[in-house]
C-alpha cells in the first residue's frame, strides 16, 4: 500500500504506528526533517494545472 500523506501521518500521534514509522521515515517534528519527508512526500508535492497520468491502486485486505 503506498505511503502518500507522509508528513501529515508522520505528525498524528493518533495514529497507531506513527511513533515507530519515525525510526524508519523520520521525524516531521524538526524542521530539517520535515522539509527532507516533504521535499519526496507524493500528496505534498502535487502541482496544480499538471495533467498527471491516471492510475490504480489497489490493495489486499490482508496487507499490512
Amino acid at each position: 500500500v503506498p505511503f502518500l500523506d507522509i508528513c501529515n501521518t508522520l505528525l498524528d500521534p493518533s495514529l497507531p504506528l506513527t511513533m515507530l514509522d519515525h525510526d524508519e521515515f523520520g521525524d516531521p517534528r524538526t524542521k530539517p526533517q520535515f522539509d527532507f519527508l516533504r521535499s519526496y512526500s507524493p500528496y505534498d508535492n502535487i502541482l496544480s494545472g499538471v495533467c498527471y497520468p491516471s492510475m490504480l491502486v489497489t490493495a489486499s485486505f490482508l496487507d499490512s
